[in-house]
């Protein structure tokens, strides 16, 4: 999801892309909330990374193609909330991190179509302000960066990609941010007949506010994280409709407006909705996006099609090469499960 940036790799992206310690710590204190998942570039082949990249450029985004572009089979990565590029951070050729496709593409790249969609039209190479944030200081991108405007320019991202494209099935892969707005996203495409399944990592079923509220409360929560949860709970309940809607940002970073549309929305109601395949991917360590979020949608909705596996030692995303590995082959073969169904 977002601000304090990323939420879940604040201490990933410290070592890879802040070099003095008092940079590190501020970039900490900022990021501390953001919901996204990146992954240290020392965890990724260099060779993998991106293969055949084109970027399609759209009136409001880009989408950025790769992997085998004759295939019949699409994958559609949502990443996580963040202010720079959804593909991660590149300077002088070198990827510094990347977002979850980065790491999970690998496999997939032989016989899938692989696209990820880009936060409107945001540049991996542009100069980081101070909090690695790139577009953090634009007053505009704040204004429309809800979670709402969020899932129409992707869903418009899809749907015109899809218009001269002749998929016989896609899949989706959302994590963090994307798993959370994953299922309304899915209602918005056109074409969603052929989409056959989704992966949800560390999203789940809760409003953002209840899973703080049991994040404040957990032991496994980091005890800045939790003081910042309780902060922003309190903040939000004693919200004035003038500043909910602000740019202006609290005392962790955060953008008001894009924490009021994160508060707000419930993927529950719109999970209710979904009738095909899904996989659900949870660390349990998750310090960002309760883990509780992805049980609720196990123990609400068990006549779903719906799958669960749980990873014991891991937080909002795979930190190691075993981690990276594990998930890689759990959604492969999930993938190749329902395509063969």
């Amino acid at each position: 999801m977002q601000p304090l940036k990323s939420a879940c790799f604040v201490a990933h992206r410290a070592r890879n892309c802040v070099a003095s310690a008092k940079l590190t710590e501020f970039c900490k204190r900022l990021s501390l909330l953001l919901f996204s998942v990146t992954v240290a570039l020392l965890l990724v082949s260099c060779a993998t990374i991106y293969p055949n990249m084109r970027t399609n450029d759209y009136e409001n985004a880009f989408v950025y193609e790769m992997g085998n572009l004759s295939a019949d089979t699409l994958v559609i990565d949502i990443e996580g909330s963040g202010w720079g590029s959804t593909l991660g951070r590149k300077q002088l050729g070198i990827w510094l991190y990347t977002g979850v496709a980065g790491a999970l593409f690998e496999p997939l790249n032989q016989e899938h179509t692989l696209i990820v969609l880009e936060k409107w039209k945001r540049d991996p190479t542009a100069r980081a302000s101070i909090n690695s944030g790139v577009y953090y200081d634009d007053l505009y991108l704040r204004s429309i960066y809800t979670l709402e405007n969020l899932i129409d320019m992707y869903a418009e991202s899809i749907n015109r990609y899809m218009e001269d494209k002749h998929f016989t099935s896609i899949f989706l892969i959302g994590s963090s941010e994307g798993a959370i707005i994953m299922p309304l996203l899915y209602a918005k495409i056109e074409e969603r007949e052929k989409v056959k399944g989704i992966v949800s990592i560390a999203g789940g079923g809760l409003p953002v506010y209840d899973s703080y509220s049991l994040l404040q409360a957990s032991t496994i929560t980091p005890r800045r994280y939790r003081k910042a949860y309780s902060y922003m709970i309190d903040s939000y309940d004693m919200r004035t409709e003038g500043r909910a809607d602000s740019v202006e940002v609290d005392k962790y970073g955060t953008v008001l407006r894009w924490l009021t549309s994160l508060m707000e929305f419930d993927p529950f109601d719109y999970w209710k909705d979904v009738d095909i395949p899904v996989l659900f991917i949870h660390g349990e360590k998750d310090f960002n996006v309760a883990v509780e979020s992805t049980r609720h949608i196990q123990e609400n909705l068990p006549e779903k099609p719906f799958e669960f596996i749980y990873y014991k030692d891991m937080a909002h995303g795979p930190t190691t090469r075993s981690q990276i590995s594990r998930m890689q082959n759990d959604i492969v073969d999930w993938i190749q499960k329902v395509k063969t169904q």
